[in-house]
């Protein structure tokens, strides 16, 4: 399951699905924009576009994925979250995938950006118990290169759990009576951030060709989003 608020979809996105589907080719991947997602310490996000327009950018952002033979793609957009109560949480979306799908084995998938602050998330050890993690390698504009395993031991420390490293890129922690893992997805990622896509926009300032797709920039000018 990849979730965020989408607004707006960009390469980065796209990058972080493409790694876990190299990683896992057989395992489906949902994509899942959230309708009023909720943020770390209640800072809940509004986003700016509505949930109909993120999510054909979303459809438009991952158009090659989504469009792969039925026989070989493993990837949709969900729209589970309309369903769901508003603000929503990471950790109601995974219940609501248990409930519905019954998967053999559910696996969050992140940026690793988001790991500074994933113990802040609304009952984080909840998801850690629903879920394992994939962890792609991102770096923050202006920030030093995450260390990714050592934000994982940061971040399992804060949780007081306990973590075994099965090899450079693969640990396991035990949760709830749980076996879980982490997975580390070391790859280079665009640095592309939609706040600041959407702060450039509303500036008229000049996007990098390589934060977005062509068809989410035109659907954004299109429309006038983010203005």
């Amino acid at each position: 399951m990849y979730g965020g608020a989408f607004d707006p979809p960009h390469r980065g996105h796209y990058g972080c699905v493409e790694a876990a589907h190299h990683l896992y080719p057989t395992a489906k991947i949902l994509i899942v924009p959230g309708l009023a997602p909720a943020g770390a310490r209640a800072a809940h996000k509004v986003p700016a576009a509505t949930f109909a327009q993120r999510l054909q950018m979303c459809a438009l952002n991952f158009s090659d994925l989504l469009s792969e033979s039925p026989s070989t793609s493993r990837i949709e957009l969900s729209t589970l979250e309309e369903m769901l109560p508003v603000p929503n949480y990471t950790v109601k979306t995974l219940e609501k995938i248990v409930s519905l799908s019954h998967p053999d084995e559910l696996y969050l998938l992140v940026g690793g950006d988001q790991l500074k602050s994933f113990h802040s998330w609304h009952q984080p050890h909840k998801i850690l118990e629903l879920a394992s993690l994939i962890i792609v390698e991102r770096q923050e504009l202006n920030t030093p290169q995450i260390d990714l395993a050592a934000a994982v031991r940061l971040l399992v420390t804060e949780l007081g759990l306990s973590v075994s490293w099965l090899s450079d890129d693969r640990c396991a922690y035990q949760v709830a009576g749980q076996t879980r893992s982490v997975d580390l997805v070391r790859t280079r990622i665009p640095e592309a951030a939609s706040r600041v896509i959407k702060d450039l926009t509303s500036h008229h300032s000049q996007i990098p060709d390589s934060w977005l797709t062509p068809t989410v920039r035109q659907y954004i000018k299109d429309l006038n989003l983010y203005l």
